[in-house]
């Protein structure tokens, strides 16, 4: 493998779409079938005191479109992070990013009332 086909993810750091630093990730979630599931970040803190481990869904995550390609950009805002449940082995793990439901589909706009039938007319009487 060359650079250009492969880099690790473990001390990448993750910024937000606006350049603001969320944390580096350490440590990755798969599921039982081997899909990464989610990136676990070290979020907060100064200078690695008081951070705290948030996993965040694989699907928000891109890597960074510049040269160097050092970073990931995650599709939330560092408010989403700070309000998330912390992640911690061996409990329920709390995902944050997309849900894995599509979204619940928009009402259809109100359908134009049909045209009335004209008004069923009495059929003629047969000859007798």
């Amino acid at each position: 493998m060359d650079d250009e086909t492969a880099d690790a993810l473990l001390g990448k750091t993750v910024q937000s779409e606006t350049g603001d630093d969320m944390g580096r990730v350490v440590d990755v979630i798969v599921d039982r079938g081997g899909a990464i599931r989610a990136a676990v970040i070290d979020f907060g803190g100064f200078l690695g005191v008081g951070t705290r481990k948030i996993a965040i869904d694989w699907r928000v995550l891109n890597f960074a479109k510049t040269k160097d390609k050092k970073s990931l950009v995650a599709d939330l805002s560092p408010d989403q992070l700070r309000t998330a449940p912390a992640y911690k082995p061996g409990e329920p793990v709390v995902i944050v990013g997309r849900a894995d439901v599509a979204p619940a589909a928009q009402p259809a706009p109100a359908a134009a009332a049909a045209p009335a039938s004209p008004p069923a007319q009495d059929a003629p009487a047969p000859n007798r």
